[in-house]
């Protein structure tokens, strides 16, 4: 089970997508933030969301991508890209 607790050490690291080709499509981890509860009834687990800043001018798709981390290891993550960061995109995860 992925928590906030795994990730925000990491803020700033570098994660490789895996995008079916020779090279992966390097990926910054720039935010790992908590999300709000609505009631104490909802709270099952701790929602959060990550926020991955990737280069330009290609963009990964809405689907769960392979990632890897070298000290997370490999990761499957459904990420959504959420707008443009400069020359590149920034994709969000959320988890709930």
């Amino acid at each position: 089970m992925m928590v906030l607790a795994m990730f925000a050490p990491h803020l700033g690291e570098t994660f490789e997508v895996d995008v079916g080709e020779d090279r992966p499509m390097p990926i910054v981890l720039v935010e790992a933030t908590p999300l709000a509860i609505r009631t104490p009834a909802e709270i099952r687990k701790e929602p959060f969301q990550l926020k991955f800043a990737g280069p330009g001018p290609a963009y990964l798709n809405q689907m769960i991508h392979r990632l890897r981390h070298p000290g997370l290891g490999d990761l499957e993550i459904f990420m959504t890209p959420i707008g443009r960061q400069g020359d590149g995109f920034l994709y969000q995860a959320v988890f709930n």
